[in-house]
């Protein structure tokens, strides 16, 4: 991006969510799947981080944003983004409990070492899923999400 595609003066304005944040505004962490890799984790690195794919370059480090900013990106923003902060977003009496555990602290782990958390536990509602396995209807929401991704 920034040697071939924008050059290096834009390439540094790329996702300015730390002058977002400093205007006031509350912003999210997402992907556009197919368009980019899915993984919170690896967006939110990118967020606090600011480097490339390749790590050869930091794009803009004073549109970094902090790790407690890139949690609550993901969490309670991305709710009253879609208009759910009353009910998801975060853990409070009264909201779903909709949450992952995962096997690393995001505050004290180095965001170059998140590739290696893990991913221990999800929980909707505050239960853990049973996970069954593959059955007709995983197997049959799965054909119909690579059928509109392919032909819609």
């Amino acid at each position: 991006m920034k040697e071939v595609i924008v050059g290096p003066k834009r390439a540094s304005r790329f996702m300015p969510i730390n002058s977002a944040k400093k205007a006031g505004h509350r912003f999210t962490i997402h992907t556009d799947s197919p368009s980019s890799p899915i993984g919170v984790l690896r967006e939110m690195r990118v967020a606090v981080t600011r480097k490339t794919r390749s790590g050869k370059y930091v794009l803009g480090p004073d549109e970094a944003i902090t790790v407690d900013d890139a949690i609550k990106a993901v969490t309670i923003n991305a709710a009253w983004q879609i208009f759910e902060e009353k009910t998801r977003g975060s853990l409070e009496v009264g909201k779903l409990a909709d949450f992952t555990v995962i096997s690393k602290n995001l505050k004290k782990t180095p965001p170059e070492e998140w590739e290696s958390i893990e991913i221990v536990g999800t929980y909707l509602a505050g239960e853990a899923p049973v996970n069954e396995g593959w059955s007709w209807r995983k197997t049959n929401l799965m054909l119909k999400t690579v059928w509109g991704m392919i032909f819609d």
